[in-house]
């Protein structure tokens, strides 16, 4: 990250600027200090403060924080049926694109059971991954 000149307001926090190049991305991240969490959405993280919203310079990916609530809960919640396994990168990157072109076909494929789906389910979006390089 490069810290960078520049003030923001995002979801009520006065956010500081940064840039940085991330898997063929140039991305701008707002982050506040005052929250000191350093996280942020997806992939992106390591600021001293968590990042509220972030974009990439062509304006296809954007993240913003829309409302920040304490809950009122006090338990972990864990999904214990979820159950991760392996696959390369390019098989991913594969399933992915097929997603995007036929997703109610990636969906009947699948096994999942469905309600019927309407018409604008099965049309095919443009395949634009938000990583484009390691």
């Amino acid at each position: 990250w490069k810290l960078e000149n520049g003030s923001q307001i995002v979801c009520g926090y006065n956010c500081k600027k940064a840039t940085t190049y991330l898997f063929g991305r140039n991305y701008t991240a707002w982050y506040a200090p005052e929250i000191s969490i350093s996280d942020g959405p997806w992939k992106l993280f390591g600021l001293p403060g968590l990042i509220l919203k972030a974009e990439d310079d062509k304006g296809h990916y954007s993240f913003e924080c829309i409302t920040i609530e304490k809950p009122n809960w006090k338990d972990v919640i864990y999904n214990i049926s979820y159950k991760p396994f392996i696959v390369k990168k390019e098989q991913f990157f594969n399933l992915q694109k097929r997603y995007y072109e036929n997703p109610a076909a990636t969906v009947e494929n699948s096994g999942l059971i469905q309600s019927p789906l309407p018409s604008s389910a099965n049309k095919s979006r443009p395949y634009n991954p938000i990583e484009l390089s390691e």
